[in-house]
């Protein structure tokens, strides 16, 4: 799932959550406006006057919830253009369109939003609105649940996301490619290729330095893009699309890929060198995957006809590395020993960087009078991960603030709940209830809701994530203590919300209480 959908998907849920809370509260505060419902009616309103009423008051505040966000974008978009990377703007002064669309979105949001409270509220009867308590309507206080409940839903799925999100790019930062990618540095330079004598000189110039430990050519970059054989290879009755890579015989040791069987390329053999296909068989080397998919049990000194004019031997077989990153699969390679080669592998030693880098720089500008242009491997394998670091800490945004608006919205109804049973309280304060058994009484009512919104969410963020992650070639698990932590979180952030309220009521003098109203 790419970043927009992700994007567009947490979008969709913090709006569902704002909508879920202004159903809840204004539906909560129905005997409130039952006796204003009921007066209107006996004085002649109709419903259909009252529903529009109530639509108006829902759109009245969608669009001025809708100003208020266009001021906080207009302040967020250029952090969040330094986050992700991005040149976004507003645009609403080059296409009033976008504003006139936006207006209408926020029309829409409020008639969403008020429809159901609309009709709700005015389906009482003028005589009923004077004297029933509505909140005992069983419907819709199971309704209010359900939706409570989806906020939970939504906020500890948003909890577990982050989760696995961060593990994810922890693995892949983290994860062994198979070479070692440290204090190597890459000069891609396209006069390398033809320049056979230039490329020995700079690496016998190099040598002499003792931070320098070892050079190596190669036709393609790691990390970088990865050269594909134009044709398929058919060897042992399979015809498989491969990689190819051209390097010299110090490529191995200096990126310290292992070599598992056979042996690896050697200056000394010159039947070794490929400088044009006039050498036959050319010798090569090729990854685990290739012996693998090529059904090879014993590859070294396996000689294939690679047409009419083209042979090859295998002569050692290499562990399996990721050229790439870990979103791409390790395919079947083959390694062999070109002549062109053009780009430069200089291993260095981490004592006083600068020096040695300036110390290659000035040899490399002795034979080409040009700027040396270089990446650090290690920097240029991060930044293949850079979105998803960015989509990890949008994401992480995107849950707080879904979070905080579900906070919102439960610590609004405890507060309305716990105003209603004031008077329940301090006859049971009377009676000789504790603060402590009034306190779990109170927060009781919202941990069972908690408790089923776990038992929804936990699958559900299973099975979206999972899907997520097979995006990856290489993945980590979603680990047991993910779902652990998610569950102590949202019990920790329902109980922090409802507690003021509910300690604020458990601990009322019961006269007051029973004052109430």
């Amino acid at each position: 799932m790419g970043l927009l959908k992700v994007l567009i998907c947490i979008a969709m849920s913090i709006l569902g959550l704002g909508i879920i809370n202004y159903i809840n509260l204004t539906t909560a505060r129905a005997t409130l406006r039952a006796k204003e419902v009921g007066v209107r009616k006996a004085i002649g309103s109709s419903k259909s006057h009252l529903v529009v009423q109530f639509l108006m008051e829902a759109i009245l505040v969608a669009i001025f919830s809708f100003l208020i966000a266009l001021i906080l974008v207009h302040l967020i978009i250029p952090e969040f253009n330094l986050l992700a990377s991005t040149d976004l703007s507003l645009g609403i002064a080059d296409h009033p369109e976008i504003l006139i669309a936006c207006i209408l979105a926020a029309i829409l949001l409020g008639i969403i939003s008020g429809i159901y409270p609309a009709f709700y509220l005015t389906r009482f009867k003028p005589v009923e609105s004077m004297s029933i308590d509505h909140e005992t309507n069983a419907g819709t206080i199971v309704f209010r649940r359900i939706l409570l409940t989806l906020q939970f839903v939504v906020s500890i799925g948003l909890i577990i996301g982050v989760f696995v999100i961060f593990r994810q790019l922890h693995y892949m930062k983290t994860a062994d490619l198979g070479f070692n990618k440290e204090l190597v540095v890459n000069n891609n330079y396209w006069r390398w290729g033809p320049d056979v004598q230039n490329r020995k000189l700079f690496k016998e110039k190099l040598l002499k330095n003792p931070n320098i430990s070892g050079v190596a050519f190669s036709l393609g970059m790691m990390g970088g893009a990865e050269n594909t054989f134009i044709q398929p290879i058919e060897m042992g009755g399979h015809k498989i699309q491969c990689a190819g890579l051209a390097i010299d015989p110090d490529f191995l040791d200096l990126m310290e890929i292992k070599l598992l069987d056979g042996r690896n390329l050697s200056w000394d053999r010159a039947g070794d060198y490929l400088p044009n296909l006039d050498r036959q068989p050319a010798k090569v080397l090729i990854n685990e995957t290739a012996m693998k998919v090529f059904g090879l049990d014993s590859p070294v000194g396996h000689f294939e006809q690679m047409g009419e004019d083209f042979s090859i031997e295998i002569i050692g077989v290499v562990k399996d590395f990721n050229f790439l990153s870990l979103h791409e699969k390790i395919e079947p390679a083959f390694f062999y020993w070109h002549d062109y080669l053009v780009n430069a592998s200089i291993k260095i030693s981490p004592t006083n960087i600068p020096l040695t880098m300036r110390f290659i720089k000035k040899e490399f500008q002795s034979i080409y009078d040009d700027e040396f242009n270089y990446t650090f491997l290690d920097e240029t394998f991060d930044q293949q991960y850079k979105r998803d670091e960015q989509t990890a800490r949008i994401i992480s945004y995107l849950a707080i603030i879904a979070i905080v608006i579900a906070c919102l919205g439960l610590f609004g109804l405890s507060t309305f709940m716990a105003a209603r049973r004031t008077k329940e309280i301090g006859i049971r304060k009377v009676l000789g209830a504790t603060v402590g058994s009034v306190f779990l009484l109170l927060s009781r009512e919202f941990l069972k809701w908690v408790v089923l919104s776990i038992a929804i969410a936990l699958p559900a963020a299973w099975f979206i994530l999972n899907k997520w992650l097979q995006g990856f070639a290489y993945r980590t698990n979603i680990a047991f203590w993910i779902f652990l932590a998610s569950i102590l979180i949202a019990v920790i952030i329902t109980f922090t919300t409802v507690t003021w309220q509910s300690l604020k009521t458990a601990r009322t003098n019961p006269v007051d209480s029973l004052r109430y109203e």
